[in-house]
């Protein structure tokens, strides 16, 4: 129990909550009450509130269980939810031993900072082997989600990860793992996703962290607008005042259909196929499972590189994109620009990371994508 807030409330409610922790009773009265009112807000710690995981304008990164910077350095976040980083103090209310409000915290829980041990040259060849080489594309989602603020200042948009493919063809898979880059695995949020549903996932996202949705569109009206008007990632529908909220997340969409050719030109679209390789796919659960927490916080120590490059390598591979494939739609081939830059920062002089023709994968599923467009675009042309 979080005594500097509950303490805040009525006495009677107070009263309430103390019973509920167990077997006490309060015997104080007003005047008592008064008292320990006084010294529980004069000795508590100032803080300032954290409500969103993930990365923070000030220049870390805030896990439910730990602190990261960007040289690298951890700052455990004490039961209390509070962690001080340069004379200032912050306060986690999610990184509470309980919680005052659990349910609105729900999914918070799940973003942990684990140390897993998990070689990246055998997460990505293991990806590669299970899924082809366009899945690799999927990685290079999940990195450049990290650093999706910085993308967005300079460029106004941050694309989506399309995965579309039959029943059985690691669709799910394959966005869990993508998922575990931000914490313990979480399944997609499925079919007809409510308004209350929503405003839990907005409650809960990550700050540069990433949302999956499998099979809600077009159930969802107000979630196909959201993703229809997200290639400048407004946002997350508010009923009761009718606006939209901007999402601090990416999203994976994840679908048995090919949708509208507006969310396919506003994503990236990876097609997945069942290549029966039966223990890839376990290797690839087990990895989702034990967390890729690890890779996000090395790839936090190259924010730096990221923000001073990111625009020059993006229009150098956007120029490459266009002059190597017969893209014609330029949302495309920005999307795929995107990702290209930001890998291609994170791996230069950097030994531990494999090295890929990122230029080639990166047309060769473009030219697809484009195909794919070109044929819904067709046919809802003949439906008018």
């Amino acid at each position: 129990m979080n005594l500097q807030d509950v303490i805040k409330e009525a006495k009677s409610k107070f009263e309430d909550r103390i019973c509920l922790e167990g077997n006490y009773q309060w015997n104080g009265n007003s005047l008592d009450y008064n008292k320990l009112k006084s010294f529980i807000l004069e000795s508590a710690q100032p803080g300032k509130e954290i409500l969103n995981l993930g990365w923070q304008k000030e220049g870390f990164w805030v896990w439910i269980n730990e602190v990261c910077t960007t040289s690298g350095r951890k700052i455990k976040i004490d039961d209390y939810g509070f962690f001080k980083i340069k004379n200032t103090s912050y306060f986690v209310p999610s990184a509470l031993k309980k919680p005052l409000n659990a349910y609105k915290y729900q999914k918070q829980i799940a973003c942990v900072s684990k140390n897993a041990s998990i070689d990246f040259n055998f997460l990505t060849h293991t990806v590669k082997q299970v899924h082809g080489e366009q899945a690799i594309i999927g990685v290079f989602f999940a990195i450049a989600s990290i650093f999706q603020d910085v993308v967005e200042k300079q460029l106004y948009f941050f694309p989506h990860l399309y995965l579309y493919g039959q029943d059985a063809t690691g669709k799910s898979s394959l966005s869990n793992l993508l998922t575990s880059f931000f914490g313990e695995c979480r399944p997609a949020y499925e079919g007809g996703t409510t308004n209350q549903d929503l405003l839990i996932i907005k409650d809960n996202e990550t700050i540069n962290g990433i949302n999956s949705f499998q099979d809600c569109l077009p159930a969802n009206k107000n979630l196909e607008t959201f993703f229809n008007r997200g290639f400048r990632r407004v946002g997350f529908y508010n009923e009761r005042l009718n606006t939209y909220g901007k999402s601090n997340s990416s999203c994976i969409v994840i679908s048995r259909h090919l949708l509208s050719s507006e969310i396919i030109s506003k994503s990236i679209l990876l097609e997945m196929y069942n290549n029966n390789n039966d223990e890839g796919f376990i290797q690839l659960k087990e990895l989702a499972k034990k967390t890729l927490t690890e890779h996000t916080n090395y790839f936090l120590t190259k924010r730096d590189k990221v923000e001073s490059q990111f625009l020059e390598k993006y229009h150098s591979f956007k120029d490459s994109l266009i002059s190597n494939s017969l893209i014609t739609d330029n949302r495309i081939i920005s999307n795929y620009a995107v990702l290209a830059a930001i890998y291609d920062i994170v791996v230069f002089e950097d030994h531990n990371l494999p090295v890929f023709d990122v230029l080639g994968i990166m047309t060769r599923a473009a030219n697809n994508q484009t195909s794919k467009l070109n044929m819904v675009f067709f046919n809802e042309k003949m439906k008018k």
